[in-house]
C-alpha cells in the first residue's frame, strides 16, 4: 500500500530529522533515504531484524535501533 508506506517512510524521515538535530549532524549521517525505505519494506520489530536492513551495523544499531524499531512497532500498531 503505497499511502501506507508514504506515512511510516515520512515518520521515519521525521524521526531521523529530530536525531541528527540533537545530534548535529546531517541526516544522511544517521540513516540514508534507501536505509529508511529498506525499514518500511522489512518492519523491524527486534535488533536481530534491524541488522537485517542494508546500512545498519552494531553502531548504528546501538545508537538508533531503540528509537527506530520503537517508531516501526508504533506505527505497525497504529496501521
Amino acid at each position: 500500500d503505497r499511502v501506507a508506506d508514504a506515512r511510516s517512510f515520512a515518520m521515519l524521515r521525521n524521526l531521523r530529522r529530530e536525531i541528527s538535530k540533537e545530534e548535529d549532524v546531517p541526516p544522511y549521517v544517521v540513516f540514508s533515504d534507501k536505509t529508511l525505505v529498506a525499514m518500511c519494506e522489512l518492519l523491524p520489530k527486534n535488533a536481530e531484524e534491524f541488522l537485517e536492513i542494508p546500512g545498519v551495523g552494531d553502531t548504528k544499531l546501538q545508537r538508533y535501533g531503540e528509537a527506530f524499531i520503537e517508531a516501526v512497532n508504533t506505527w505497525k500498531d497504529l496501521g
